[in-house]
């Protein structure tokens, strides 16, 4: 697989799993939509961290991902990933240091004195997520890595060989 490729394969994947979940936020599938936001995160860093698609690695990929979206994730990552793991393997959203987690979309009239760039914020010692602030700052992200990867050819080849091992998405 070529560069051209390679990039062409990540657009696709990138706008197959936003176009899912704007979808699912506009249905109002909030917590479907985190934990996609979630997976998405984690893409992101399997990507940045040469992980892609490997057994093992989450919390690698996971942080990874929360250093391409960087700002309020990097400085609530550890709050990130043990909300990834709650809501994957307790179906749960909570956290050590937040024991509710709210979980909302921009139709929340309860955002509306929020900042609504942040998809995660903490507010009168709640967690907060907008997901759909995620997703935007999600597409933020992808749009960061892949000319960061334009450059790169070396991890671009480690990348196609990671997509090889991976079924494609239709």
């Amino acid at each position: 697989m070529d560069k051209h490729e390679v990039l062409n394969q990540l657009n696709h994947i990138r706008d197959f799993q936003i176009n899912d979940l704007k979808k699912a936020d506009d249905a109002g599938a909030n917590f479907l939509v985190c934990v996609g936001c979630l997976n998405a995160t984690e893409l992101l860093g399997g990507i940045r961290t040469g992980h892609l698609g490997e057994e093992g690695h989450v919390n690698t990929r996971l942080r990874g991902g929360i250093d391409v979206l960087g700002g309020v994730y990097k400085h609530h990552d550890q709050d990130v990933l043990e909300l990834r793991h709650s809501m994957v393997h307790a179906y749960l959203g909570r956290t050590k240091n937040y024991r509710e987690v709210d979980i909302m979309n921009k139709d929340d009239p309860s955002l509306k004195s929020l900042p609504l760039h942040l998809g995660i914020q903490v507010v009168n010692g709640r967690f907060v997520v907008n997901v759909s602030s995620w997703i935007n700052n999600l597409e933020v992200a992808w749009g960061n890595l892949m000319r960061e990867l334009g450059a790169n050819d070396e991890q671009l080849a480690a990348i196609a060989v990671a997509l090889e091992k991976l079924p494609q998405l239709r």
